[in-house]
């Protein structure tokens, strides 16, 4: 949203910024049900279209102060837990969408995997290093890890950080074998005359 207004107005995007961001935090938003302001402040924001309506209809009421603040404080709690509500069921609904493409993972003691790790003096950076072998599962979703040429030569790390690690066969290897353990290793169909 603020890219797109960025684009459009690009001579004098600052002077309509406040009120591209008073739109974005008087939206309401799926996942709470609510906008971010009345979460925060406990009732709608009036905004200028609201103001000239009420001065057109003449709606503004004076209520007494410890009134006011009660009513507040009463808006406050129900907004919260209809935000709370709404974000549950919206969390619950972002996990069965997840959960269709995931694929259970699991590492035992002793296997061999590639772990997501920082880039040494390149704090944003990351990328998998290893192999390194998994010395403990702590629970389904963490493992305790050796890294020997690391400062710290065990580590915990979570299952989303690691990949499991397969050795290349390499053609090399088959160099030293001789044509018939070839042969019997890749058979070669025979062809119809």
């Amino acid at each position: 949203m603020i890219r797109k207004f960025l684009q459009e107005q690009k001579n004098d995007w600052e002077e309509g910024l406040p009120f591209l961001l008073f739109a974005a935090r008087t939206a309401v938003q799926d996942s709470l049900g609510c906008s971010p302001a009345s979460l925060l402040f406990g009732h709608e924001v009036r905004g200028p279209l609201k103001m000239v309506k009420e001065k057109w209809m003449e709606e503004e009421v004076q209520v007494p102060s410890l009134q006011y603040l009660s009513q507040v404080q009463e808006k406050l709690v129900t907004a919260w837990e209809i935000a709370t509500e709404n974000l549950e069921s919206s969390q619950k609904i972002m996990k069965v969408k997840y959960d269709r493409k995931a694929k259970p993972r699991s590492f035992s003691p002793g296997h061999q995997v590639l772990v997501y790790l920082p880039v040494p003096g390149e704090p944003l950076m990351a990328k998998y290093q290893g192999p390194y072998t998994i010395l403990e599962k702590n629970s389904s979703l963490n493992y305790i890890i050796q890294t020997p040429e690391k400062r710290k030569t065990k580590r915990p790390v979570h299952i989303n950080a690691l990949k499991p690690f397969y050795h290349r066969v390499s053609i090399a290897s088959y160099a030293t074998v001789g044509v018939e353990e070839i042969e019997r290793i890749f058979p070669q169909p025979e062809l119809p005359l």
